[in-house]
């Protein structure tokens, strides 16, 4: 029993350094060794926990998705003001792809496994967001003759944008302001007139 807690310790240890050098660095720039000296074991200590990098990094990304999608389905639960709703789970999402560096999203194209995670991690997050926007329609709260696909495919877009480190640096912005600011402009164009 001891050992198997040691072990299970030693693996999310392990996660935790492979999700920071998977973001920062790309699967490319992960480098396994470096990554067993980060965790201070020898890489046959990692590998005899994960059989390969890529399941290793697959395991870390997961984890990070499936964190991310139990923040949206608590802020979704929440109920109430669909404008809000729709800040947060935005807000949320903003923040936890913005730790992922260019490098990152370029090995995307060159690892399936890991490009598959994110797909369902957006479809998943996509069809909340949209899900959200239906909700304000039907309850008055968000214009009768609004398309929720089209709004969420618009969050989206503005939110991808600004993802980009380059264009918030080349202004000045933080991530948080430049967010509020878009969230804003479109939800404000979401609401109904009063």
């Amino acid at each position: 029993m001891q050992r198997e807690i040691q072990q299970s310790s030693l693996e999310m240890r392990i996660l935790d350094h492979a999700e920071t050098r998977l973001l920062e660095q790309g699967y490319r720039g992960m480098r396994v060794d470096e990554l067993a000296r980060d965790v201070g074991i020898s890489k046959r200590t990692l590998y005899e926990q994960f059989r390969t990098k890529e399941d290793m990094a697959r395991k870390a990304l997961a984890r990070r998705l499936e964190r991310l999608r139990g923040g949206v389905d608590r802020l979704v639960a929440t109920g109430g003001d669909e404008s809000d709703q729709l800040r947060e789970v935005m807000l949320l999402i903003c923040r936890v792809y913005a730790k992922a560096q260019p490098a990152f999203h370029q090995d995307l194209e060159s690892t399936p496994s890991l490009t598959e995670l994110v797909a369902a991690s957006r479809r998943d997050s996509f069809s909340k967001i949209e899900a959200v926007i239906r909700s304000g329609i039907d309850n008055g709260r968000f214009r009768a003759d609004l398309d929720p696909r089209l709004v969420q495919r618009s969050l989206v877009a503005a939110v991808e944008g600004v993802l980009r480190p380059e264009i918030l640096a080349e202004d000045g912005v933080t991530l948080d302001h430049a967010f509020q600011a878009i969230l804003d402009l479109i939800l404000n164009g979401l609401s109904r007139p009063v």
